[in-house]
């Protein structure tokens, strides 16, 4: 790993409400047992103290960072 990606990534999880966000992610994904496993950001709102657009510029943050990727999911 390079110095300027592990800048971008130490400062992406500088923020503790961002830090807080990423373990909830991890452990969702931990105990999934899947590489590929998706939670849901409705999910994660409920679990933190934390308004949705304060939450979706975390997470835009987390995957500048390349540490979380997200795709969206078109209602039915």
């Amino acid at each position: 790993m390079d110095t300027k990606k592990a800048a971008k990534i130490f400062k992406a999880l500088s923020n503790p409400n961002r830090l807080e966000l990423y373990f909830k992610i991890a452990n969702m994904h931990e105990s999934s047992f899947q590489t590929n496993s998706e939670c849901f950001v409705t999910d994660i709102i409920s679990s933190l103290n934390i308004g949705a657009p304060t939450i979706s510029h975390h997470i835009k943050e987390l995957v500048n960072a390349d540490l979380i990727s997200t795709e969206k999911k078109e209602n039915s």
